[in-house]
């Protein structure tokens, strides 16, 4: 397998672990301001996927992503609702940026044609890291200001 298609495969991976994540928080997430806030990035999570399956379509190209990424996703949804907000927020940032780097890759190393899709990857995912350390300056009673990046990625709320 070639390094790009790996990448995309890692796309795919994030999307299903990330939505996963954010879902599982929202939903054992007591708190209202957490369960709008992880309800948010679920649907930008969400809306990555739909725009990756419609790029990969439109492309010819495919992907595949292990189950065991929903399992992870769900167990660390699970950990991040139950700890301390700022904890959470700094292993969600730290999080980002492996993923950060596949992402860039493929936008540095993307035609002409496929360089909006690639940008907009990378883009979602340094909106969560800018999301997290909002949230880590701020503390978990800040204003929707942390969720700027985000509304701004997302087509449909």
């Amino acid at each position: 397998m070639n390094q790009h298609q790996r990448d995309l495969n890692r796309i795919h991976q994030s999307e299903i672990y990330g939505a996963m994540i954010f879902k599982t928080a929202e939903i054992l997430s007591l708190n209202k301001t957490r369960k709008n806030k992880w309800r948010v990035l679920y649907q930008l999570e969400k809306q990555t996927l739909e725009r990756l399956f419609e790029f990969l379509e439109l492309t010819n190209q495919n992907t595949k992503a292990s189950f065991l990424w929903k399992i992870k996703g769900c167990f660390e949804g699970f950990i991040l609702a139950l700890l301390p907000w700022k904890i959470s927020m700094s292993l969600l940032e730290k999080g980002t940026r492996d993923f950060q780097r596949t992402f860039l890759r493929l936008e540095n190393r993307s035609n002409q044609n496929d360089k909006s899709f690639y940008s907009y990857v990378y883009a979602h995912e340094k909106a969560i890291e800018k999301f997290a350390q909002i949230e880590q300056s701020n503390g978990e009673y800040s204003s929707e200001d942390s969720l700027e990046e985000l509304y701004k990625l997302l087509i449909f709320i």
